[in-house]
């Protein structure tokens, strides 16, 4: 129920992957090539717009904290040498476009921890009845972020409007041009396998051998047998990637820690010997019955919405999840779209530092002032729900 949790094994061997995928430092060269593009050289939204693209990607497959990290650290050498100062409305569009951008590339894959927890706390209160269907989910996250993206491009360039003159003389020469490493191919084609057995057995044929192998392995087996792979490889009789270090250093044991124990828990406190589920549906039915369906969606969705904004996230879900599982178990809402949506809604939320980690490190840059990081956290979480409303109710049907 806890560290043997296949989820939890999942969560471990998606932190070695990651780690490894730092190590090669892959991410920096993907931005380096997007840079030096000829295409952007001297226009201004462009160059916004490759930073933007860039922090997406590389947080699809590491995590929005490293991705904003890489990007901010190039931004802020690039913001003194074209002679910007803080406060200025380029550099503060720039840091936060970067930061909701990785947060909404982190929410698509289905190896990130964000996805992997919260329908790994599905899994556990429904006893595996329902649970994470990695291509139907990531098509559907795929559909919110782009959409997202775009009014945050909308909002950037319509309603900031920040003064891009001094872009133009933006000098990329020096970025990273060369081929990848030896260790960089390798990690990319482990990423690619480890993606792709995830995916196959969403697209194969009910009888596929192929498709009862992957079911019998389950996602935890596949990412640790990755992880094999991957310290198994040599060149010229070194190992391509040191396991003890990213055994010690990659892996977040707090977050491990934390899921575990809750896992744990809310597998008993859900069963219906404690009477917490008899006790929830006593709550909610009331509201639920007054209501329809749609309307009861809409409200609750909006309820957590500013909850995740005003406390924090992780302990909100972990009482969201199995709360709302309990009750609508056997009602005509779809659970997993609930689940799909807190993805979004947990990791876009910036409006109070306590809310997630990337709404202290928004609060903490000098680049960025209180007041308009206030206005930020208020549209993100504004047009947050509004996508998450629409494409969820479509979903309900």
């Amino acid at each position: 129920m806890s560290f043997g949790d296949g989820t939890v094994l999942f969560i471990i061997s998606i932190l070695l992957l990651s780690a490894m995928l730092a190590h090669s430092k892959l991410s920096e060269k993907i931005l380096g090539k997007m840079l030096s593009m000829n295409s952007i050289k001297g226009k201004p939204w462009a160059i916004s717009f490759v930073f933007w693209l860039a922090a997406y990607v590389i947080a699809i497959f590491i995590n929005s904290i490293p991705s904003t990290i890489i990007c901010w650290t190039l931004l802020f050498g690039l913001f003194a040498k074209l002679g910007y100062k803080p406060g200025d409305k380029w550099p503060m569009t720039m840091i936060l476009g970067v930061l909701f951008t990785s947060v909404l590339g982190a929410s698509i894959a289905p190896f990130q921890i964000s996805v992997v927890s919260n329908f790994g706390l599905l899994g556990i209160v429904s006893q595996g009845a329902v649970g994470l269907k990695p291509l139907n989910y990531m098509i559907w996250a795929t559909i919110c972020s782009i959409i997202l993206f775009a009014f945050f491009m909308a909002f950037a360039r319509f309603v900031i409007r920040p003064d891009v003159s001094l872009v133009k003389n933006a000098d990329f020469s020096d970025a990273d041009k060369t081929g990848l490493t030896k260790e960089q191919k390798i990690i990319t084609v482990i990423f690619a396998l480890f993606a792709l057995g995830l995916i196959l057995p969403s697209v194969l044929p009910e009888g596929n051998a192929v498709k009862e192998f992957f079911a019998a392995l389950g996602n935890a087996g596949w990412g640790l047998t990755m992880v094999l792979l991957a310290i198994l490889i040599r060149i010229d009789g070194e190992p391509v990637f040191d396991f003890t270090r990213m055994f010690s250093e990659g892996v977040i044991w707090d977050i491990v820690m934390m899921i575990a124990t809750v896992f744990t828990i809310v597998g008993a406190i859900t069963s219906d010997s404690t009477g917490v589920p008899q006790a929830i549906s006593m709550l909610l039915s009331p509201m639920f019955n007054a209501l329809s369906p749609i309307a009861f969606f809409v409200i609750v969705i909006l309820i957590y919405t500013v909850i995740a904004n005003l406390t924090n996230t992780v302990a909100l879900t972990c009482i969201f999840i199995p709360i709302l599982y309990v009750f609508l178990q056997n009602t005509e809402i779809n659970m997993a779209v609930f689940v799909a949506i807190s993805v979004f809604v947990s990791t876009a939320s910036f409006l109070v530092p306590a809310a997630t980690v990337n709404a202290v490190m928004m609060y903490q840059n000098e680049w960025v002032p209180k007041k308009e990081a206030v206005l930020f956290a208020v549209f993100i979480m504004v047009i947050v729900y509004l996508v998450m409303v629409l494409l969820g109710m479509k979903e309900q049907h």
